[in-house]
């Protein structure tokens, strides 16, 4: 494939209408993620790095800046989460960018999840981005259950350079899903009204859904056994804040032990 790095961007990327507009010697490496948005980002980002696993041929990220004009480091879009197969992982870490024209070929994979100030761009300028650039597959999730999309989920994918919409509909178990044929799962919405049929299906589910006031969360299935991906991450931290609660607990114990002993020694 062709790496797109020449000036013919698309029309609205002008100097005025760049998605961040920053000044020159301004260039940030990271683009902030809104409250809204960093719950679901950073569970799945760290659901699929487990469902992946580790590789130096590997990329996967969130929000890092992906340029593709070299004679522009202005130009750039930052997917929440990012994938790309067959690169230099290390290198584009080291660079803090994903600079096409360095890496040779585009990412695979970009998910956006809505925000009130980001989801129009996602919805309106987004999509024409990534097809151009080349990105194989662009979701779309929306923590509302669709408030600012319109719906949950949305998928593209990218046939013969321009996107097609993947099909959304009910599973199995009727949460609205598409097929990711570059991850091999599904990707799925569950409402917060489902989460505890969800977590009787699978116990290990029972992390799916953090204290939250949005609707919808994003769980991912693996196809061929129709269970959902657990989110043994989630388990180990607990596992880890049980240990340490058990620690302190008995730290406490023993000081109130040594305390008592301190006064029958005064007695």
């Amino acid at each position: 494939m062709v790496v797109r790095t020449t000036d013919t961007i698309p029309e609205y990327y002008d100097e005025g209408c760049l998605p961040w507009p920053w000044p020159e010697d301004e260039v940030p490496e990271r683009i902030p993620v809104t409250m809204m948005q960093s719950p679901t980002i950073r569970r799945i980002l760290m659901i699929l790095l487990h469902y992946l696993g580790p590789s130096a041929t590997l990329f996967i990220d969130s929000n890092t800046p992906v340029r593709f004009n070299p004679n522009n480091r202005r130009v750039f879009i930052a997917p929440d989460i990012c994938i790309a197969t067959d690169v230099d992982a290390l290198a584009i870490n080291l660079r803090e960018s994903y600079d096409l024209w360095e890496v040779g070929k585009p990412p695979a994979f970009a998910l956006e999840v809505a925000s009130s100030s980001t989801y129009r761009k996602d919805l309106y300028e987004k999509p024409s981005v990534y097809e151009w650039i080349g990105f194989g597959e662009y979701w779309m999730f929306d923590p509302t259950g669709g408030e600012l999309y319109g719906r949950a989920l949305t998928g593209f994918i990218l046939v013969d350079g321009s996107y097609e919409p993947i099909e959304i509909a009910p599973n199995e178990h009727g949460f609205e899903s598409g097929y990711s044929d570059f991850l091999k799962l599904r990707l799925c919405s569950i409402d917060r009204s489902r989460h505890s049929e969800l977590a009787a299906m699978q116990p290990e589910m029972t992390f799916s859904f953090e204290e939250s006031i949005y609707s919808a969360q994003m769980i991912l299935q693996n196809p061929e056994t129709g269970l959902y991906l657990p989110e043994a991450w989630a388990a180990e931290a607990q596992r880890a804040e049980q240990a340490e609660a058990r620690a302190e607990r008995a730290e406490a114990e023993n000081a109130r032990l040594r305390e008592r002993l301190r006064r029958m020694e005064r007695e």
